[in-house]
């Protein structure tokens, strides 16, 4: 069968074989690994443990490996950072980013909910613990690939460096350009832009609990005016405004009222209704795949956002009530990717680029066959998944609190 040059980047084909050979990598590791199966079956017996919202994660945070082999040949090829003109594969990464958001605010409120009261220093300590060591990891490699792409010569002012290095600290608010080393951020497929948003919900937190979570829709009050003040900056330009903090502002305070908030709003129909079970139903698994599928492979552009917010929430609430997906979510190999989703989201992109600068060394990434091309692809991302179980045993593992 021959295909064009542009299917091979448009079919939904090659995603759902990068999917099947992570699946089976994942099996492969467990079968290789025994602790890491006696760690997954140990968390099945775990209190509040949610396997599906594990697999789920896991799900989505390979597809963004997969929307970033596309976007790196499409960088590679024409300058532009874009996942080609397929609806698909722009969404995986647009749609996995929401429904990371969804989770956030949905285990969080969810925490909220139990104990309005949260001590936050403690608090924030622990989340620094869990984000801190494979985010400075990240850091260390990117200052590293730096320093060989500069040849660890000097091409800025000793203070200039040292100001974009320190800007690199605070996971992902701003990703300078390091040492004259242009697209610095692409290193890592500029993924850490979303910590920074996941923080900004952590910090506003403890604020939130204590004064909106005694009531059951007490939520409603920030993320109502969240959703407001969207509007309204929507209507008057504010969020054009050009500016680091400005945009951050802005993109966070629609990200509550339209992300986060939906998350927020599960874990109060969840903790109000906790006796709907939806593990074993057919049609939920039904309707929670159809949406999934029509907003990833559908809904472009001309698709108002908030259209796509409400049916991945749908999506999101069956998965909360239990719903596993025909049995997809909570298979041991998914659990092991989504238990391993945030070092795969923080470093793939490190390994992605890595192996694009090995490859030009010999020919131009344009020059290669689709067929070579998804098949060099497919090998990194074998590794990707490596690094991300080898990342999670020495740099997560430790500090991991149910």
């Amino acid at each position: 069968m021959y295909w064009p040059e542009s299917e091979w980047f448009q079919s939904p084909l090659l995603y759902l074989v990068l999917m099947v050979l992570f699946y089976a990598e994942a099996a492969l590791l467990l079968w290789l690994l025994p602790p890491l199966q006696r760690e997954l079956i140990a968390d099945e017996t775990k209190k509040n443990f949610t396997p599906q919202l594990e697999g789920l994660r896991g799900l989505l945070a390979f597809s963004v490996v997969v929307h970033h082999c596309v976007v790196f040949h499409v960088w590679r090829t024409t300058g532009a950072w874009l996942a080609s003109d397929s609806v698909l594969y722009l969404n995986l990464g647009a749609v996995p980013v929401c429904i990371f958001f969804f989770l956030t605010g949905y285990l969080f409120w969810m925490k909220a909910l139990r104990q309005p009261r949260i001590e936050t220093a403690s608090y924030l300590r622990a989340r620094l613990k869990r984000l801190g060591p494979v985010y400075a990891l990240a850091v260390c490699v990117i200052f590293l690939l730096v320093g060989m792409r500069s040849g660890f010569a000097l091409h800025t002012s000793p203070l200039a460096l040292v100001g974009n290095m320190f800007r690199w600290l605070f996971f992902g608010l701003q990703m300078p350009d390091i040492n004259r080393v242009h697209d610095t951020s692409k290193m890592i497929a500029m993924t850490p832009w979303t910590l920074a948003f996941e923080w900004a919900f952590y910090l506003l937190l403890p604020l939130m609990a204590f004064y909106f979570a005694r009531r059951p829709w007490g939520f409603l009050w920030p993320v109502g005016m969240a959703s407001l003040l969207t509007l309204v900056a929507e209507s008057t330009g504010f969020g054009t405004i050009p500016g680091t903090l400005t945009s951050f502002l802005f993109l966070f305070v629609r990200s509550l009222g339209f992300l986060f908030g939906i998350g927020m709003g599960a874990a109060v129909l969840h903790q109000r209704y906790p006796r709907i079970d939806l593990s074993r139903s057919r049609w939920a698994s039904a309707v929670s795949a159809s949406l999934l599928v029509m907003v990833t492979g559908f809904l472009g552009a001309s698709t108002p956002d908030p259209v796509k917010y409400g049916l991945l929430g749908i999506a999101f609430v069956i998965f909360v009530f239990g719903n596993r997906c025909f049995g997809i979510l909570t298979a041991r190999p998914m659990l092991l990717l989504g238990k391993v989703s945030y070092s795969s989201y923080l470093l793939h992109g490190l390994v992605l680029w890595s192996s694009i600068v090995l490859i030009e060394h010999w020919t131009p990434i344009g020059a290669l066959a689709p067929p070579v091309y998804w098949g060099l692809m497919a090998a990194s991302s074998a590794v990707v998944l490596c690094v991300s179980v080898l990342s999670y045993r020495l740099l997560e593992f430790p500090y991991f609190k149910k």
